[in-house]
Formats: C-alpha cells, sequence, structure tokens
C-alpha cells in the first residue's frame, strides 16, 4: 500500500512537471523541490523507486517488488486473489498499456 501511495503521489509531481515543462523529466530528481520536497525511497530496499520515460511520451515507476530483485519493470504477476506472488516488481505506468 505504501509503494502506491508514493506512487501516486510521484505520478501527481510528474504530471503538474509536463504540464509546465511540456514533457516528462529525465530522472525524477528534476521533481525536487518545485514538485516534491523529498524523492520516496523504495520500501522494500530504502533504496530510490525506479523510473524511466517509454518512448509512447509516458513513463513507468516502479518498485522491486517482493522478491528484491530488479526485474526491469515486469510487473509482478497476481494470484487468484488479485494479490501480487512473489515474483516482479511493482508498476505504475502511464499510459496504461
Amino acid at each position: 500500500t505504501q509503494t502506491t501511495i508514493n506512487q501516486v503521489a510521484l505520478a501527481c509531481a510528474l504530471e503538474r512537471y509536463n504540464l509546465t515543462q511540456g514533457r516528462y523529466p529525465d530522472s525524477l530528481e528534476a521533481l525536487v523541490p518545485e514538485f516534491v520536497r523529498v524523492l520516496p525511497v523504495d520500501v522494500i530496499n530504502g533504496r530510490p523507486l525506479h523510473y524511466c520515460r517509454t518512448p509512447d511520451q509516458g513513463y513507468q515507476l516502479y518498485s522491486v517488488g517482493w522478491d528484491e530483485q530488479d526485474d526491469g519493470g515486469i510487473p509482478a504477476p497476481r494470484g487468484a486473489s488479485g494479490n501480487e506472488i512473489g515474483r516482479g516488481d511493482w508498476t505504475w505506468q502511464f499510459p496504461v498499456n
């Protein structure tokens, strides 16, 4: 839940940056301090969340997820209950594919 909250806050900051600059930033550091006071960290490993711009003029944010491995933004598969199972990253992508 905290990762989703952090990703939503960054998504809002990224949209505000995009509205003022006409594009998404090259890195999350460009959001500080005008759009966020501090960058949230990945709750799993304490490192910065991963961010990259995508070819469709969007972006992807992700956490390494339960397995603590960087899977390059490949989303964690969901089990029958709808919850992520042990492998894959916790992703937020815009636009949604």
